[in-house]
């Protein structure tokens, strides 16, 4: 499966919650984790965000075939990068890695501090 393109905004200082619902009925999330990284650039080394199910930022609701990924305004607050890139990757329980989506993160700054 080829990744989905999403580009989306984030708004500083405020809490960032989206959720991406697995089309694919056939795959058993079950077991499943979720990783989202977002750079700068491809080339760059460090992250501006560093999220995944099995620390903190994502959660995977099988029933519903759910990943939401959640930062909380005190993370938001101290990104200050306009433009950042980001892939959602899902690894699978035997180890199996697909990205699900990938895109532009555009940061929206905060006014009121």
């Amino acid at each position: 499966m080829v990744a989905g393109k999403f580009d989306t905004y984030m708004e500083q200082g405020a809490d960032w919650t989206w959720s991406v619902e697995w089309p694919d009925t056939s795959v058993d999330l079950t077991g499943c984790s979720a990783r989202l990284q977002a750079r700068v650039s491809l080339e760059s080394t460090s992250t501006i965000l560093n999220l995944s199910s099995t620390s903190t930022g994502i959660t995977i609701s099988v029933p519903n075939r759910k990943i939401t990924i959640s930062v909380p305004a005190s993370i938001t607050s101290t990104i200050t990068d306009l433009t950042s890139l980001y892939d959602l990757e899902l690894v699978g329980s035997g180890g199996s890695v697909e990205r699900l989506l990938e895109g532009k993160i555009t940061l929206s700054k905060e006014i009121t501090r």
